[in-house]
């Protein structure tokens, strides 16, 4: 039903699931490892969209965007959602950004379009 809906949401919880079965026991050392404060916390995990608005010295993107943004076929709604989010990932970081296959395949694309517009 996910991939027939094409609901990338959906389908990233999907793949949470598959890669950390068993869930409950990671859960519970999640559950330990939690703390009561962020100040209190040496790493925040988090999503793009609670992020919005905040900003952390060292922020690292995971891997867990679509890997069809350069499908041409992709919904024009849905490429601009995930390129916005995108976004908003990549400018929570003060100092340091430690960036993804998919964003360093963005940006290699991006120096490609400008080298070919300057041609």
């Amino acid at each position: 039903m996910a991939n027939a809906s094409g609901d990338q949401e959906i389908l990233q919880y999907i793949k949470i699931i598959k890669k950390f079965t068993p869930l409950p026991k990671k859960v519970d050392v999640l559950r330990k490892r939690t703390v009561e404060t962020e100040e209190e916390a040496s790493i925040t995990v988090t999503n793009d969209h609670r992020a919005k608005g905040l900003e952390w010295d060292i922020v690292e993107i995971n891997n867990d965007f679509p890997n069809n943004l350069f499908d041409p076929n992709m919904d024009k709604t849905a490429f601009r959602d995930e390129v916005n989010l995108m976004y908003v990932s990549a400018t929570r970081a003060k100092k340091t950004l430690i960036i993804n296959k998919l964003l360093v395949n963005i940006l290699a694309k991006a120096d490609e379009n400008e080298k070919t517009a300057q041609a």
